[in-house]
């Protein structure tokens, strides 16, 4: 009897060797492709970070040095008031920086005899409108630093000694009274004539609101 296999059931055998190992191939493929993935997005956020870190480098580089700034033409920061002097009201009061308060308004300082500058203007003597406001009355003195600003006239003089030393003087042109919340014009501009506004409470007191219900108002020209 002939014990050697058939040559078409050896070529079906080999076939099915070569299909099984094709499936196996494929099956190991797929088992490695969830551990391939991470590794290529990983590579590209390291790749990303590394584009990041060059073009931080290259900001750096590019940045003017402070004594370039320095030398470079344009206008000059803003100089900070340090105290307002207003001899005709025996006005001689510290000036101390002041922003918004949470309501959006221009805020006040916790001192009775400071007046605070509104940072987020015009400094005073630069173009723009300057505004500086102080206390009528507060909790510890019914008369505070402010409380004879409605007795200033036109053509009284003001004097705002900056912190570099230089003083500007400036002139009133006007006073007025206006609601608490009215809109005046020009008030706080950004730009134009150099100029500056005073500002205190007025008329009477509203318990409801917890506020005095008028604001005065002195507006004056820089002079020198």
């Amino acid at each position: 009897m002939n014990s050697a296999m058939p040559r078409s059931r050896r070529l079906f055998a080999a076939i099915g060797l070569l299909l099984l190992a094709l499936f196996w191939t494929l099956a190991w493929l797929a088992l490695q492709w969830p551990a391939v993935k991470p590794h290529l997005g990983t590579a590209t956020v390291v790749s990303r970070a590394a584009d990041l870190r060059s073009e931080r480098a290259d900001a750096i580089n590019a940045s003017p040095s402070p004594e370039a700034l320095a030398a470079a033409p344009g206008p000059a920061p803003a100089q900070p008031p340090g105290r307002l002097i207003i001899r005709s009201i025996g006005v001689n009061a510290p000036v101390v920086a002041v922003g918004v308060d949470k309501s959006g308004a221009m805020d006040v300082t916790k001192s009775s005899y400071d007046t605070g500058w509104y940072k987020l203007g015009p400094a005073p003597g630069d173009p723009g409108d300057a505004v500086i406001d102080g206390h009528l009355d507060w909790y510890d003195t019914s008369r505070a630093v402010f409380y004879n600003l409605r007795d200033l006239r036109v053509g009284d003089d003001i004097e705002v000694q900056r912190l570099d030393g230089v003083s500007h003087h400036f002139t009133v042109t006007g006073i007025q009274t206006v609601a608490y919340n009215a809109t005046v014009p020009g008030l706080f501009a950004a730009g134009g004539p150099a100029r500056l506004s005073l500002i205190t409470c007025g008329g009477p007191w509203s318990k409801t609101l917890s506020q005095y219900l008028e604001r005065v108002v002195v507006d004056s020209a820089l002079v020198g």
